[in-house]
């Protein structure tokens, strides 16, 4: 999505058409409007010409002639990254980036620092362990009261570990829900973005019903590759998570390979994996 050129008070401005281009404050002031979305309080509409005023500080209450609030509306539905339209119509929010939109958050006067993620030079680096993101993304399917485990999971400070991360959630608790809501959020687009727009995609692509020797419990792989002479339990935990989801795929690229080299057919294959025939075939 390019971001969209527009002149503005006689000088030529880049509106941002995408989640990477915005500020912590603007991202959380969509959270909240997005939130109130969700209860009713706001059309998509209205959610869209928010954000246009909020990307180009400009004062929606201060805007009166009808003119120029047509050229708002007009202008806000070139913002297209922000929603999907599923098949009954339904606006679904977009969560899929690759950007740390809540690098901290302050709580009781102290800064508690998140990960890092990074894609300029054309590579991707996080500073997320196997553990710490293994943990967080069980929390995502969970409800909002999971949300302030997640955040102490992410914003855990120093080294990570689980039992201090739980501990610190009750601190976290205390977070207004647009943060803890946005925290969340930033989380999912990354997980979303890793399996779908990486070569990381290739582990989403199990079947849920099969669980074989590949397509284990993304935490039981984690273990396996202390079996494997990869480091002790703790040293696998702190391993960093692209490095952990690049053994992971080839882990699976080479197990496929190898049944064929035993002379399976594809079908058999995807039986006992769990993989679709497309994509077998794709590797072999």
């Amino acid at each position: 999505m390019n971001d969209i050129q527009l002149i503005s008070n006689g000088k030529m401005v880049s509106l941002p058409n995408r989640w990477e281009g915005m500020t912590q404050k603007q991202y959380q002031l969509l959270v909240k409007d997005l939130l109130c979305m969700a209860a009713g309080e706001l059309s998509p509409g209205e959610v869209r010409i928010r954000l246009l005023c909020n990307l180009m500080d400009w004062k929606l209450s201060k805007i009166k002639e009808e003119e120029t609030i047509a050229t708002l509306i007009a202008l806000s539905q070139r913002l297209t990254f922000l929603f999907n339209e599923d098949q009954e119509g339904r606006f679904l929010v977009n969560l899929c980036f690759c950007a740390q939109l809540m690098p901290d958050v302050v709580l009781n006067g102290k800064t508690y620092e998140g990960y890092h993620v990074r894609t300029d030079f054309n590579q991707l680096t996080c500073s997320l362990t196997a553990l710490q993101y293994l943990e967080a993304r069980a929390l995502i399917s969970h409800d909002n009261d999971s949300l302030p485990f997640m955040a102490a999971i992410l914003y855990c400070p120093g080294t990570y570990d689980s039992e201090r991360a739980h501990a610190l959630s009750k601190e976290f608790a205390r977070l207004p829900m647009e943060t803890l809501t946005a925290i969340s959020w930033n989380f999912q687009a990354l997980n979303n973005f890793l399996f779908t727009r990486t070569e990381f995609s290739l582990l989403a692509k199990f079947k849920e019903k099969n669980r074989t020797a590949i397509a284990t419990d993304a935490m039981d792989a984690l273990y396996d590759l202390s079996a494997d002479g990869l480091g002790n339990n703790q040293e696998v935990e702190q391993m960093n998570v692209l490095t952990y989801l690049r053994i992971l795929r080839k882990k699976t690229i080479d197990a496929v390979r190898q049944m064929r080299g035993l002379k399976m057919d594809t079908p058999t294959i995807s039986l006992e994996t769990g993989l679709p025939i497309e994509v077998i075939n794709d590797m072999i």
